[in-house]
């Protein structure tokens, strides 16, 4: 019934990260982009490595930044590699 305080703060991310991804992509922002924003953004935040800092060792906190950095840049390249394959090309009119 009741959410923890990491639960809302997830929540909190997920729903203005989803306004913003969709204007930036409206303004014409890359998929792939928007994508990495959004891994990069639910993967890790500063507060949260803060905490895993204080939890883990930092060889481990590293090594999950690292992670999620690398599954971002995967996903924004793949994003823009299959966005350009199948979007249609945005702003031209018939």
């Amino acid at each position: 019934m009741f959410q923890t305080l990491r639960e809302s703060e997830k929540d909190m991310r997920v729903m203005t990260i989803i306004p913003i991804s969709s204007a930036l992509v409206g303004i014409g922002m890359g998929l792939g982009t928007v994508l990495a924003l959004i891994i990069g953004g639910a993967g890790a935040s500063i507060p949260e490595l803060i905490i895993l800092g204080s939890m883990f060792k930092k060889k481990l906190v590293f090594a999950f930044a690292l992670n999620v950095f690398l599954v971002a840049i995967v996903a924004g390249l793949s994003g823009r590699m299959f966005g350009t394959l199948m979007a249609e090309p945005v702003g031209k009119c018939a």
